[in-house]
């Protein structure tokens, strides 16, 4: 059975039905994550968690999308990782780990837009992810226009941080929420009060994160120089038409555009199409948004 979100209480009342814990480190580094799982099944014996250990780049991308398969058994996971973050500007940011063929491999973003796409949609767009690794904050690069969310919710470091202090607050994490039944909310402040002042564990809520893409793109494509470029062509159409339109018929023409435009992004990106509780759940709207943008412009026609 799987288990929706109750939205209305933001994140304090999010459940998952199993977690899954996928370790990719190396031979000489502190296994946090089989650590992780030992220190939960002790606690609460027969607790449904599992742990797959990576030696690959293969198996740690084979290891996720192996976790949709399993929700119409288990129901809702929360997705785990355990591995060393990567971010170098210019080349890209993801996981670092082990590989027998290289060495070290690299997995980028890009390389698991598709596959936690497909798991937060085989979910009910309620996948929790949760990013042990230094600036894994960067998963929010797998957000697409072109696709559903990867996820309802992301637990991720923005920072470096030790592989102690991150053990104390992934524990910290999963005893307070899944052992002691604490609201997820007051489960992560807990677990940021393990950290240094230094290390920075942050919370995302997907709503939150496409409502700022849709308002980026809502600037952008509503600036004075997007306008001039587009009232040309439309200029241009007018008269082989024959037809004439002034510079204000033309943006609010314009402007009409773009919020179908942002609605249909809206639809994709939040799964309305497919989910027909996500709109009311979500409530996130392009015309409200744009509307916003709208009202602040500095330019007039």
């Amino acid at each position: 059975m799987i288990h929706h979100v109750d939205y209305e209480s933001g994140v304090t009342r999010i459940r998952s039905d199993w977690l899954v814990v996928v370790e990719w480190l190396g031979d000489r580094d502190e296994k946090t994550g089989t650590e992780l799982v030992r220190h939960l099944t002790a606690k609460q014996p027969g607790m449904a968690v599992e742990l797959v250990v990576c030696h690959s780049r293969a198996e740690f991308l084979a290891a996720i999308v192996a976790v949709e398969a399993r929700v119409p058994e288990l129901g809702i996971p929360t997705l785990h990782i355990e591995s060393h973050g990567y971010n170098i500007y210019g080349d890209g940011a993801g996981f670092r780990g082990p590989d027998p063929k290289s060495g070290e491999a690299i997995v980028l973003w890009k390389d698991l837009e598709a596959s936690l796409s497909a798991l937060n949609v085989a979910s009910g767009f309620a996948l929790i992810v949760v990013t042990a690794a230094c600036l894994s904050d960067t998963v929010l690069f797998t957000i697409s226009h072109d696709r559903p969310a990867p996820f309802l919710l992301l637990v991720a470091f923005g920072t470096e941080v030790s592989w102690s202090t991150l053990e104390a607050a992934m524990k910290t994490l999963y005893t307070r929420w899944r052992i002691d039944e604490a609201p997820f909310d007051v489960a992560f402040v807990e677990a940021k009060a393990a950290l240094n002042p230094h290390e920075k564990l942050g919370l995302s809520l997907v709503s939150n994160l496409v409502a700022n893409v849709v308002e980026d793109v809502a600037r952008m494509k509503s600036s004075k120089k997007e306008f001039e470029r587009l009232y040309l062509l439309r200029s241009i159409q007018q008269r082989l038409s024959g037809r004439a339109e002034t510079r204000l018929d033309a943006l609010r023409a314009i402007d009409a555009l773009l919020v179908a435009y942002l609605d249909r992004m809206v639809a994709v990106m939040l799964g309305y199409d497919r989910f027909q509780g996500n709109r009311a759940r979500f409530k996130v709207e392009a015309s409200q948004i744009a509307r916003r943008v709208f009202q602040q412009r500095r330019w007039s026609v």
